[in-house]
């Protein structure tokens, strides 16, 4: 029997005599109608739900309401009649069963009372009505609760916590209008509604006070107290990217076609455009919404392919051995953008491994199929087919000088690892010296083994080039001080010059074998967890312990440069590793917190990304690369260089450049930063302070004490006269460790 008949039945007596009549209505209709438990349908659980419902009604009402309600007992008030009773319990019966209404009460026949059609639209009529605007945002009341949470992306507008969705809302109407989305979820700390993120650094906003580096919270809160006394919220992160960037490390991988956790991106007219569309992209997190903008909004051409062969504003490309190439020759091209200048390099420097406007030559390798000779082409190809349906490489040079010599005459090279450089990359070994000499220095293996790719075989890779023993091998000890690999002798005697003024001695091939191993190859001696390689584990257990926790790798392949980044970040207290900030805190582990800075300085001290960013790395990054590291505190067209033109200040360049206009149409050279100084340094606001050590001026002294002391006490005109060019000569070539200036 069907059960909502029966039901018809048990209630028949009370609804028989009963004459449907609507009064002044107070309320519209259910979708579906009659659905009092919000189930989505009208079913018996409804009409028993109505019946409970009337029963409470007519009996005072007494307690709370039958738990069967879905959202508030008006629900049940189906007839729109402003009462609850036995009226509405028929009228969901009818409904319920898929019968049609009478239609004095129901003139279109659509199963909703007219009286309902034709009421008012009230919040707080228990019914959720979506045409006249109702939704869980603007009446919880008669729609419930927003589903999802505040600290989850959902498709739907609003979330479950009325006071933080109104408080993120009030800052981002889109979160209750559209959905709750990305930047909805990161305005819960941003805009210090709530707590989502566990973290509370400083480069997000949270609603605690402070950010855990004294350094970056002494500069922000001298400026906002507020950061420091109640939250450090989305203003203090606007200080963080703005005047405080030098001090707080969050200049990670910001590129404008990339989510990052930082705010803003790589490219100011960019940053502008989206931040004016949505400012939360320079407040909180660049997130996947801020580049859609980015993309749809701004114009901006994101290369998803990364043709090494044109510019895109992603840094790096698609091929690694040209990436390997380009960036070793600017490392900006990894860090920042590949630009155009990375696109001339890979179809110059590194025109062989990119394969960047280089000619199809069947004697060199490229990266088409096929040759410039048909005759050579069929040859070779006759005996690799890959050779003309996929790449050109060197299997197929290979046979050019062997099997098909006659159709192609190419020169066989002249490749001895240990004697002799040629223009062509890697050399004749089984791959041991190769993989030793290019992680020493990957030109070796991308562009040319050339001279220098020869005094690394002999002096750090004698045992994997099986090279005679020489007098100046670094992994082998011998009685003359130094080792005929440069980086490798500054490596090991960085802090201790006995190395390399006194004797070459088993201490000296241990430290290559152990903290300077990725400069020298030496065989392992020790495993420091603060120095990357390629063997896993290191020579603490707690440390290992704790990094391989979190990154298996580590444990199982090697004990790589992410193995060292866990070894500072995560697990510091094990492991007695640090971090730098680039500017002032240097530590012992590779690089430091900004690739910009990081590329900069190590293009020019290839220690401080290899083996620990130290304190020479720091004098560096202040003194060399003060544009990349944003250490640089004073006025830039007063100090600083660029290859540009002009320095940014309205009032400095006019003066300069009246007296030489190249240093607005060109480059802001040494002349112009010196005509800043004198005579434009009222209208340049130049400081009349000491002069940069490595760049030089009319006054005596420099800005770096301990550079100043080691080139005065050589030549004391520099400290009594004026550090001119002769003293920056010096400190870059007498005292380089303290001056850190670039050759």
């Amino acid at each position: 029997m069907n059960t909502l008949r029966r039901t018809v039945g048990f209630i028949t007596l009370s609804v028989a005599c009963l004459v449907l009549i609507a009064s002044e209505a107070t309320a519209q209709c259910q979708n579906p109608v009659g659905d009092i438990n919000s189930s989505g349908k009208t079913d018996v659980v409804d009409v028993q739900c109505g019946i409970l419902t009337a029963l409470w009604v007519l009996s005072g009402p007494i307690g709370p309401s039958p738990d069967c309600i879905g959202i508030a007992p008006l629900v049940a008030d189906v007839s729109c009649d402003g009462n609850i009773n036995v009226v509405d319990v028929q009228l969901i019966i009818k409904i319920g069963i898929g019968d049609t209404l009478s239609v004095d009460i129901d003139a279109n026949q659509n199963l909703c009372p007219d009286a309902c059609e034709n009421a008012d639209d009230q919040c707080g009529n228990g019914l959720c009505v979506g045409a006249a605007g109702e939704t869980c945002v603007t009446c919880p009341t008669d729609c419930g609760l927003c589903a999802g949470g505040c600290c989850e992306e959902h498709t739907n507008p609003g979330c479950n916590n009325p006071d933080v969705q109104d408080c993120v809302c009030n800052a981002d109407p889109f979160c209750c209008e559209v959905s709750w989305d990305a930047n909805c979820v990161a305005g819960v700390d941003l805009h210090v509604c709530g707590t989502c993120q566990e973290d509370t650094g400083c480069c997000t906003g949270h609603s605690t006070p402070g950010c855990g580096i004294p350094a970056c919270e002494d500069c922000v809160c001298s400026l906002e107290p507020f950061c420091c006394e109640v939250a450090w919220d989305a203003e203090c992160v606007f200080v963080v990217a703005g005047a405080c960037e030098g001090a707080c490390p969050c200049a990670k991988d910001n590129a404008c076609c990339k989510p990052h956790g930082v705010p803003g991106c790589n490219d100011s007219n960019i940053e502008a455009c989206v931040c004016n569309l949505e400012p939360i992209c320079c407040f909180g997190p660049w997130n996947s919404a801020c580049v859609d903008i980015a993309k749809t909004d701004c114009l901006l051409t994101c290369d998803e392919n990364l043709n090494c062969c044109a510019p895109s504003a992603i840094p790096g490309c698609a091929q690694p051995n040209c990436q390997n190439c380009v960036c070793a020759v600017d490392s900006l091209c990894c860090a920042v953008a590949w630009d155009n200048e990375c696109v001339q390099i890979a179809g110059s420097t590194c025109g062989v491994t990119c394969g960047c406007g280089f000619t199809d030559d069947c004697c060199t390798i490229h990266p088409t199929p096929g040759c410039d000779d048909t005759d050579c082409e069929s040859c070779v190809c006759g005996h690799d087919e890959l050779c003309c349906t996929t790449l050109w490489d060197e299997g197929c040079v290979g046979l050019g000088y062997t099997d098909c010599v006659l159709s192609c005459g190419c020169p066989p090279p002249v490749s001895d690892c240990c004697t002799t450089a040629t223009q062509q990359p890697g050399c004749n070994s089984e791959g041991l010296c190769q993989e030793c000499v290019c992680k020493l220095d990957p030109n070796c293996c991308n562009i040319a083994w050339d001279e220098e790719c020869v005094v690394l075989a002999n002096a750090a890779c004698t045992t994997a080039c099986a090279c005679p023993e020489s007098d100046n091998a670094c992994c082998l000890p011998h009685a003359a001080p130094g080792c005929g690999a440069p980086l490798c002798a500054d490596c090991i005697c960085r802090n201790d010059d006995f190395c390399c003024t006194v004797t070459w001695d088993e201490s000296c091939v241990a430290k290559g074998g152990a903290e300077c191993a990725p400069l020298c190859g030496c065989a392992p001696t020790a495993a420091p967890c603060c120095t990357p390689r390629t063997t896993p584990g290191c020579d603490s257990s707690t440390c290992t312990q704790c990094v391989c926790a979190a990154d298996p790798f580590c444990c199982e392949v090697a004990w790589a440069g992410s193995c060292v980044t866990l070894a500072a970040e995560t697990c510091g207290a094990e492991c007695g590793c640090t971090s730098s900030n680039c500017c002032s805190l240097p530590s012992n582990t590779p690089g430091c917190l900004s690739p910009d800075c990081s590329g900069c300085v190590c293009a020019n001290d290839p220690y401080c990304c290899a083996v620990a960013f130290d304190s020479v790395c720091v004098n560096q990054a202040n003194s060399s690369c003060g544009v990349a590291c944003g250490c640089f505190t004073g006025n830039i067209c007063c100090n600083l260089t660029n290859t540009t033109g002009g320095c940014g200040d309205d009032a400095c360049e006019p003066c300069v450049c009246n007296i030489d206009p190249f240093c607005c149409t060109t480059a802001w050279t040494q002349d112009c930063v010196q005509l800043a100084n004198e005579p434009c340094q009222f209208a340049c606001s130049c400081n009349p302070g000491p002069v940069d050590c490595c760049i030089g001026g009319s006054t005596p002294g420099c800005n770096n004490p301990g550079c100043e002391s080691c080139v005065c006490d050589l030549d004391p005109f520099c400290c009594s006269a004026a550090w001119d060019e002769v003293c920056v000569e010096e400190a870059t070539l007498d005292c380089p460790a303290a001056c850190g200036c670039n050759f």
